[in-house]
């Protein structure tokens, strides 16, 4: 095995452009339709589980738009790791904002990325799933989370 393919060098910002996903969008569906079955189990009053039922509708409705199919405004469409460790986030509004990297998750499915915009003081998290992506720039997002170190200068 050749170990220079192991200690390759982020010398090039990687922008990943996120599209719809699919497999996410299915998963989302699947949790949530699994909350709503769960809530019609419990022993409550009907209008209860309709209220219940209503909340789990609305939060469906919110992250597929945002997360699985990129169309609310302030879905991320794009995700920009200078050479740096510098992060940005594009809108689907269009605009670029520069962030600051709080944690990430990596699976082989997967990669949730939590980010502070600047000015601001929530993060929000970006979520990109292998179907939303090319493969190569999946798996060069997973390796520089793995092993760059990001700023963090507030």
């Amino acid at each position: 095995m050749n170990s220079g393919n192991l200690s390759k060098r982020f010398d090039s910002p990687l922008i990943i452009n996120i599209k719809v996903s699919k497999l996410l969008g299915g998963a989302l569906t699947a949790v949530h339709l699994g909350a709503a079955v769960l809530t019609v189990l419990l022993p409550v009053p009907v209008w209860w589980q309709v209220l219940l039922a209503g909340g789990i509708a609305a939060s469906a409705a919110h992250v597929l738009r945002r997360h699985a199919w990129r169309r609310a405004r302030g879905a991320a469409i794009a995700l920009e790791i200078d050479s740096g460790g510098d992060y940005a986030v594009r809108r689907v509004a269009g605009d670029w904002l520069p962030c600051r990297y709080v944690e990430s998750f990596v699976s082989p499915w997967l990669v949730i990325v939590r980010l502070v915009p600047e000015g601001r003081r929530r993060p929000v998290s970006v979520l990109v799933a292998a179907d939303a992506v090319a493969t190569e720039e999946f798996r060069e997002l997973r390796a520089r989370l793995y092993f760059q170190t990001p700023t963090t200068a507030p």
